[in-house]
């Protein structure tokens, strides 16, 4: 399954600056994500886009989420970026929309 979410304010953060295999892993900000939809994620890609008539402006493979109690018990998806996860909007389903 993929993640299609809105960004308005960058909505990553580098996590050091390489992992082993040389590129770059990400932890999206927090989302409200049901336990199914996390469930279904791993393995999938994640698309960050400013609305849904843009293009995605980032994403990537995604390599495990988290939960945030401190946040409402949203949860946090990290993912090695892929030049690849940068394209034009298509008609996808409503809910793998994600707003934060």
């Amino acid at each position: 399954m993929d993640l299609h979410v809105f960004e308005n304010n960058g909505g990553v953060r580098l996590v050091g600056n390489f992992n082993k295999e040389g590129q770059n892993t990400y932890e999206s900000f927090s989302w409200v994500l049901s336990d199914n939809t996390i469930d279904n994620l791993n393995g999938g890609n994640i698309y960050l886009h400013k609305s849904k008539s843009t293009p995605s402006f980032f994403g990537g493979n995604i390599v495990s989420i988290r939960r945030e109690p401190t946040e409402g018990n949203r949860a946090v998806v990290r993912f090695v970026s892929n030049p690849d996860s940068v394209k034009p909007p298509t008609h996808w389903p409503r809910q793998d929309w994600v707003t934060n």
